[in-house]
């Protein structure tokens, strides 16, 4: 019946018409793709999120537990006092004679945690202060652990320097430079250029950028050199230095993470990603702990505490003895009265013939 609409000439699709056609069939299917890619990218975002919570809980497991005895029990939301050792070893470092032997809690960073007034404080504790032990003998604090472990360094920081620890975190240096990497480097300035031909450090002058590798260098450096009026001028004071040093690249870290946003999960388990195989956590310090922890340190002020101990030679080792001013900022200190530096004491003070090491400022 509708034989007479048939088309004499039968269709034949043209080269043009079957580009054409294979073209916009590659579209509609790229467009697929995409919508497809982008519905399964949301989906994997928000169970991304709440899958890092998971991830965050199961890296704080894998977290090193180690009993510590004389911790204090805050309440939660009540201020709390962390006590950070960066507990180094000699392994690429020259041998050095004069170093003690055995484990050496060689950072020492106490800092109290205030979540109501959304305060961080921060003290490190030189490593050559000259602190009483529990059997009446004098030492550096640094060696604490090497002879009584957690408990008696925990005891000292109360007993001596008056400051109750309520938490005990224990990480090696290479964690302080695997956190490094993980929140994106520090910045540090020297005065003048800098290196160190046995750690390859090498830095210009000024306000300069650190990665993890940098970091290290520096961390490690027992023979720096900085340039002065064109010439390069040695610190001298070879281990010490470079602990005053590690310090400092100690206290930065801690500031840094403070700034991190503790409430992003992602964020948080890729940071724990990096250095929870560095770190050491007190038994009674739970995963929820830490967690608080991170959230009240995060977006706080951060305040800088300083202690000016006066140094001399002690049978042919060089120690630092608190001062009066010292004691005060202690008391401050534990008081949460706010950050405080101990005056100087005049060069006259502060012996003869001893020698000051060279440590960058952060910037």
């Amino acid at each position: 019946m509708f034989d007479h609409l048939d088309d004499p000439q039968p269709f034949a699709a043209t080269d043009a018409l079957r580009a054409e056609a294979r073209r916009r069939g590659r579209s509609l299917r790229r467009r697929r793709r995409l919508v497809g890619g982008a519905t399964a990218l949301v989906v994997l975002l928000v169970a991304g999120a709440a899958g890092a919570v998971a991830l965050v809980d199961r890296r704080l497991d894998q977290v090193d537990r180690v009993t510590v005895a004389g911790l204090g029990e805050a309440e939660p939301g009540e201020p709390r006092t962390i006590l950070f050792a960066g507990v180094d070893s000699d392994e690429g470092l020259d041998p050095d004679p004069a170093r003690a032997a055995g484990p050496r809690a060689d950072t020492l960073v106490l800092a109290r945690v205030d979540p109501g007034a959304n305060v961080v404080d921060l003290l490190p504790l030189p490593r050559d202060l000259l602190v009483d032990y529990p059997d009446g003998h004098r030492d550096r604090i640094n060696v604490a652990v090497g002879l009584g472990g957690p408990d008696l360094l925990v005891a000292i920081v109360r007993d001596d320097l008056g400051i109750e620890v309520d938490h005990y975190l224990e990480t090696d240096f290479s964690g302080a430079v695997a956190i490094g990497d993980a929140v994106g480097g520090l910045s540090l300035a020297f005065d003048g250029a800098a290196r160190d031909t046995r750690t390859g450090l090498d830095v210009a002058a000024g306000c300069q950028p650190y990665d993890g590798r940098r970091l290290l260098a520096l961390g490690r450096s027992r023979h720096l050199q900085v340039l002065e009026a064109g010439a390069w001028r040695s610190d001298v004071t070879s281990d010490r230095g470079r602990i005053e040093r590690q310090q400092v690249i100690a206290t930065a870290l801690l500031a840094r993470l403070s700034a991190l946003d503790a409430a992003d999960p992602v964020e948080a388990a890729r940071v724990l990603d990096a250095v929870a195989e560095h770190l050491a956590v007190d038994e009674r310090t739970t995963n929820q702990d830490l967690v608080a922890l991170a959230r009240a340190m995060a977006g706080a002020e951060v305040r800088s505490t300083r202690l000016e101990p006066v140094e001399y030679y002690d049978e042919g080792r060089a120690v630092l003895a608190l001062t009066d001013g010292d004691r005060t900022v202690l008391r401050s200190f534990a008081a949460g009265e706010g950050a405080g530096v101990s005056e100087p004491l005049h060069p006259e003070d502060r012996g003869s013939g001893l020698q000051w090491s060279v440590v960058p400022e952060p910037c």
